[in-house]
């Protein structure tokens, strides 16, 4: 982990996650910087993120613009 302007900037990691563990209807890239927690099944120990959103500093990151759609019914 290194310090970077108070920000801590750690290693990417993969770890599984299903489409209901998402908060919001968004599409993640690679490379993307998410908030997450990790939930632990008790019985076989395997880990999985859940409460996945998308974190402000991935814009700040990569520059990147994203479209922003509305629907109306």
């Amino acid at each position: 982990m290194q310090s970077n302007n108070g920000c801590a900037l750690f290693r990417p990691i993969e770890i599984p996650f299903g489409d209901r563990d998402q908060v919001g209807d968004y599409t993640l890239l690679f490379d993307d910087i998410v908030d997450f927690n990790i939930a632990t099944d008790r019985r076989d120990k395997l880990q999985r993120a859940t409460n996945i959103a998308l974190s402000e500093h991935t814009f700040f990151v990569s520059k990147e613009e994203r479209e922003k759609v509305s629907l109306k019914s």
